[in-house]
């Protein structure tokens, strides 16, 4: 079983600009019945949607009922790159995230500089760890810089920690 860690580094390349708490939060992965991954291959770039039944079609392709769901590839590193893909949910749903790891460290008390370092690598996007820092020589100037133009979202997510 791969990681969420492992699964976000490797998402698709439409994910990119997304932090690793939206990519838990607003996706799920799916495996690819031999439909989807025929469709796949000859649409390619086209825009792959998916339904939660497992039937993909090109984006924009007429159907009844709800809009289709966006079905995002990972990256050819990924081990499950050709008999999975992520789904982006539809906009308005209610998931709670569940990142499952060790209790988050406090600003406080013990090592703040690994408290920083935990909330850029949660709401920066990155896809190589080692770009949280995004050039800064400290991980508590990479978040005050981060902080300047951080959303309402993501000063909420912060304010809870």
């Amino acid at each position: 079983m791969r990681s969420q860690v492992d699964n976000y580094a490797f998402q698709g390349n439409d994910l990119e600009d997304i932090s690793i708490l939206d990519f838990v939060q607003n996706t799920y992965e799916v495996l690819m019945s031999k439909k989807d991954l025929q469709r796949r291959h000859t649409t390619e770039g086209k825009g792959f949607t998916h339904t939660t039944e497992g039937q993909g079609s090109m984006q924009g392709a007429a159907h009844r009922g709800r809009p289709r769901n966006q079905c995002s590839f990972y990256l050819a590193q990924h081990p499950k790159h050709s008999t999975h893909c992520q789904i982006i949910r539809s906009a308005g749903h209610n998931t709670l995230p569940d990142i499952v790891g060790p209790f988050f460290p406090n600003e406080k008390a013990g090592d703040p500089e690994h408290y920083y370092a935990s909330v850029l690598a949660l709401l920066r996007p990155w896809h190589d760890i080692k770009e949280i820092k995004h050039g800064y020589n400290t991980f508590q100037m990479a978040y005050d810089y981060f902080l300047e133009s951080a959303t309402e979202s993501n000063r909420n997510v912060i304010s809870g920690i």
